[in-house]
């Protein structure tokens, strides 16, 4: 299960805009600013996914990610895979490289982005 959260910044605090899940059967965005959604909600509906060991979770640079979903969502990630930081270890160099970059040297899967 893929999974990337969009912030911003807005008065010194950080908003979580969407949540993006997907899976090979689906694609799902969550809309954290809208109304009709609470945070609680938002959680009581993640957790079964998050916590299960079964799911490996994969993440791009989740550094922020993780902080802002444990402080906003009270939620941390079972059986997880940051991309960005495997391939740090992979190509022993210290800087990030985006997704597409590193989806196309190991696979030569050109990403559209």
């Amino acid at each position: 299960m893929g999974i990337d959260v969009e912030y911003f910044y807005q008065e010194g605090v950080i908003v979580i805009s969407t949540l993006q899940i997907s899976s090979p059967e689906t694609d799902l965005l969550i809309d954290c600013l809208s109304s009709d959604l609470s945070l609680k909600r938002i959680s009581s509906f993640l957790k079964p996914l998050f916590h299960n060991p079964k799911i490996l979770k994969l993440m791009h640079g989740a550094d922020n990610d993780l902080v802002l979903l444990k402080s906003n969502f009270n939620l941390s990630v079972v059986n997880f895979l940051d991309t960005a930081r495997l391939d740090l270890e992979l190509i022993k160099k210290n800087n990030l490289r985006g997704l597409g970059t590193i989806c196309n040297e190991y696979t030569g899967i050109k990403m559209p982005k």
